[in-house]
């Protein structure tokens, strides 16, 4: 196999090499250019989306669970579903069960 450069031994370890990690420090810096920051705009929205998603996801288990057995303990479902709002859980249609209690919408 070919490569461009040719391979060879450090003398000294890159972690001790403060000269040449000073060089490297400024090398990868975003310049704010237009293309950079559109970049960076859709990277925090698929972001953010994956991180509601998983909120979702585990919104709609712990409906599922509130549906089921609509006496459970409220804590214990908060240690279980550490990302769901228990007071926008509790307004959510989707936990009403064939059996009413003071919690359905």
């Amino acid at each position: 196999r070919m490569v461009p450069y040719k391979p060879k031994e450090h003398i000294m370890p890159i972690w001790m090499n403060t000269g040449y990690r000073k060089r490297l420090r400024f090398r990868f810096q975003n310049s704010g250019r237009e293309d950079l920051m559109d970049f960076k705009a859709r990277l925090g929205e698929r972001e953010m989306w994956k991180d509601t998603r998983q909120e979702l996801v585990q919104m709609r288990m712990a409906a599922r669970v509130l549906r089921r057995f609509p006496n459970c303990d409220l804590e214990a479902l908060q240690e279980r579903f550490e990302m769901v709002q228990m007071d926008k859980l509790l307004r959510w249609k989707k936990i009403i069960g064939e059996s009413l209690t003071s919690r359905d919408v």
